[in-house]
C-alpha cells in the first residue's frame, strides 16, 4: 500500500509504473552500481575499492529456484521451509521496463544541470561576494574532499549559495577546537558533522551554530535528515513484518560486531557480552506478533551453525543488521557477513526473505536505507544529477549505500533553507537553526517527507534529533533493482 505522506519525487510503487532500474540506463550517467552479469551474477566493487567474484555454481543454484515467468521472484511451497518472501496473498507487480516510464538522461542534458537551481533556489549567473562558509567535521578524508567537490562544482556552475560562492572548513581536530574554531568564526552559518562514532562535537557547540549530523550512533543536539543505523534496522525489522504473516519466524542477526573485540577474541575485558560500535535497537514493536530469534554474528561460528542453532530452518525473514562501516563486517578471516549468509541459506536449502542494508545484489533481497531513486535515470531525486555533476563521489559504485551522496544532500538542503529565509544576509544562525528545525523536505535521495518534531511511534524509534519517518527500500529482481514501498517508521 503507498505510504502517505510521500515525497513529491517519488514515483507510486502501487502503480503499474512501478519503477524499475535497468542496467543498461545506468551507463548513461545515472548508474551507482556496477553492471550486472546475466542470471544475477554480479561483480560489486565494495567499500575500499575492493573486488570479489561471485561463487558461480552457488548463484546459479539458488537464482534457478527462483526463476518465475523470466523475473527471479521468490516462490511459496508447501513444505515447512516454503519461501515467505511476500505478504500473505500479496500479488508481485510485474515490472516494467525503465524505458517505458521514465526517459533515460544523458549526462549532458541540461536538466541534469538545471537541477541544482531547481532545487536550491539558487539565483542565476555567476558567484560573487562574500563566501557563504560552512563548518565540517568528518572522521573520513573522503567526506570533506566530497563536500569541497561539490562547493566547487555549486561555485562554478549553481549560484553557490544564493549567489555568493561556498566555501567550506574541514577541521581535523578535537572535538573541542572544531567546536570553538567555528563557533567564534562569525563567517560560518552552519556546521556539517559526520558522526560514525564516538563523542561529537554538538555538545561542545552548545547551540552556537546550526548544526546537521549524519549517523551519529547517540543522536544529535542538532539535526539529522537521513536514516542512522537505529533508524535502518528498525525500518528493516518493519520490512520483515510486512514480508511475514503473524506468527512467523525472524530471525534478527546483529553483525555490528567491535573490531577491537574481534581482535581479541569474542569475550569483552569483564567476560561478558563483547561490546558493539552500534547497538541494535529494540524491534519488539515492529515485530509484536512474530516470532523473533535475536543472535549474533560471530567470528567463532558461520552463519550455517547460527542458524541452526536458532532452529531458524523455518525462518520466514532474515534481517542482517550490519553497521553503516563496512569495515566492521569483515571478520579475521576474511569473511564477510554478507556472503557468510548468502552460503548458509544455500547450505541449509532455506529461502527466507532477507533484509540487510549493505551486501551485494542477491536475487530477492531487499536493501534497506538505500536512498531513494539512487540510481535513476529521472532527475526525481537528484541522484543522477549529483553524481554526473559531481564525480568520483567516495570510492564506491557497486552499492546502493553510496553515503556521500548523502552528505552533498546535506550541503544542498542547508543551501535551500538559506534561500528560503531570503539569502545569505537573512541567515543568521538563530534563524537558520529553527529553519533547519522546521524543515520538511524535499530532501536530495531522501524517501519522504522528513519530521523534526516526531510523535508517537516515531519519537520512540528514532534518535534524538532525527528528522526522519520515511526509510526507502530496493529489492533486487531479475537483475534489476526496483524502488518498493518505502518504510514509515510510525507504521
Amino acid at each position: 500500500m503507498k505510504q502517505e505522506p510521500r515525497s513529491e519525487w517519488e514515483a507510486d510503487p502501487d502503480s503499474p509504473e512501478v519503477m524499475v532500474f535497468e542496467r543498461l540506463a545506468r551507463s548513461a550517467g545515472a548508474s551507482l552500481r556496477s553492471d550486472a552479469p546475466e542470471q544475477g551474477i554480479t561483480t560489486v566493487i565494495r567499500q575500499g575499492n575492493r573486488q570479489r567474484n561471485r561463487r558461480l555454481a552457488t548463484e546459479i543454484a539458488a537464482v534457478t529456484a527462483l526463476l518465475l515467468s523470466g523475473i527471479a521472484l521468490f516462490t511459496h511451497f508447501e513444505s515447512p521451509r516454503r519461501n515467505v518472501d511476500l505478504p500473505p496473498n500479496e500479488t508481485p507487480q510485474t515490472p516494467t521496463s525503465v524505458s517505458s516510464v521514465v526517459p533515460v538522461l544523458s549526462k549532458e542534458d541540461p536538466k541534469v544541470a538545471q537541477w541544482f537551481w531547481d532545487y536550491t533556489g539558487n539565483p542565476a549567473g555567476p558567484t560573487s561576494g562574500d563566501p557563504v562558509k560552512f563548518g565540517v567535521m568528518m572522521p573520513s578524508y573522503t567526506y570533506g574532499a566530497d563536500l569541497t567537490n561539490a562547493a566547487k562544482y555549486m561555485n562554478e556552475h549553481a549560484g553557490g549559495a544564493g549567489g555568493r560562492p561556498v566555501s567550506i572548513d574541514v577541521c581535523a581536530q578535537t572535538v573541542a577546537e572544531c567546536a570553538e574554531r567555528f563557533a567564534t568564526d562569525p563567517d560560518i552559518v552552519a556546521v556539517l558533522e559526520n558522526q560514525w562514532g564516538g563523542e561529537s562535537l554538538g555538545t561542545a557547540l552548545a547551540g552556537r551554530k546550526p548544526l546537521h549530523t549524519t549517523y551519529s550512533g547517540g543522536g544529535t543536539t542538532g539535526v539529522g535528515y537521513y536514516p542512522t543505523y537505529r533508524e535502518t534496522v528498525t525500518a528493516m525489522a518493519l520490512q520483515a513484518a510486512r514480508l511475514t504473516a503473524p506468527g512467523g519466524h525472524v530471525i534478527v542477526i546483529d553483525a555490528a560486531l567491535d573490531q577491537k573485540d574481534l581482535a581479541n577474541g569474542t569475550a569483552a575485558s569483564d567476560g561478558q557480552t563483547p561490546s558493539v560500535a552500534f547497538a541494535l535497537p529494540d524491534v519488539a514493536s515492529a515485530l509484536a506478533t512474530r516470532h523473533v530469534t535475536r543472535v549474533r554474528a560471530l567470528e567463532t561460528e558461520s552463519l550455517v551453525d547460527t542458524i541452526r542453532n536458532a532452529n531458524g530452518a523455518d525462518a520466514a525473514a532474515i534481517v542482517l543488521a550490519l553497521p553503516p562501516i563496512s569495515s566492521y563486517q569483515v571478520y579475521p578471516d576474511g569473511r564477510l557477513a554478507c556472503d557468510d549468509l548468502f552460503n548458509a541459506l544455500a547450505e541449509l536449502r532455506i529461502r527466507p526473505a532477507v533484509i540487510s542494508s549493505g551486501c551485494e545484489p542477491h536475487a530477492g533481497w531487499y536493501e534497506v536505507d538505500a536512498g531513494y531513486n539512487l540510481t535513476s535515470p529521472a532527475l526525481q531525486s537528484g541522484a543522477i544529477s549529483i553524481t554526473t555533476e559531481t564525480p568520483g563521489l567516495g570510492d564506491v559504485k557497486g552499492s546502493p549505500q553510496i553515503r556521500q551522496v548523502r552528505e552533498v544532500g546535506a550541503l544542498l538542503a542547508v543551501i535551500r533553507i538559506i534561500n528560503q529565509l531570503g539569502g545569505p544576509s537573512q541567515a543568521t544562525p538563530a534563524a537558520l537553526d529553527r529553519a533547519m528545525r522546521e524543515f520538511t523536505g524535499p530532501l536530495p535521495v531522501g524517501a519522504g517527507p522528513v519530521d523534526c518534531a516526531p510523535t508517537g511511534k516515531v519519537a520512540d524509534r528514532v534518535q534524538p534529533g532525527s528528522c526522519v519517518r520515511f526509510v526507502d527500500v530496493h529489492r533486487f529482481v531479475g537483475g534489476k533493482w526496483i524502488d518498493v514501498a518505502s518504510i514509515d517508521l510510525g507504521a
